[in-house]
């Protein structure tokens, strides 16, 4: 498939609202220490980036919710605004 057809294609879905396609995968980066994990449920796709969970609705694409993976270490603290942060 050429490029520029794959660009129009792009950018066609992208104007009809449809989803973009996202692959299981597990990537770890040691120079930049990152780590990334995008995994397939029933009704979300998750994204793991570095212990935050970004859930994503599997048939609009649109953020449903972002959590923290107890494993990644994280702990929650009150912000300048009162808001919830990471110190990491």
């Amino acid at each position: 498939m050429g490029s520029i057809f794959k660009l129009f294609l792009g950018r066609a879905l992208n104007l009809l609202g449809y989803p973009a396609l996202v692959r299981e995968c597990d990537y770890e980066s040691h120079a930049l220490g990152a780590r990334v994990r995008v995994k397939k449920l029933e009704l979300f796709t998750l994204i793991e980036v570095n212990g935050i969970d970004v859930y994503f609705n599997r048939f609009t694409g649109t953020i449903d919710g972002v959590g923290i993976n107890p494993s990644a270490g994280c702990t929650l603290v009150k912000g300048p605004g009162g808001g919830i942060t990471s110190p990491h």
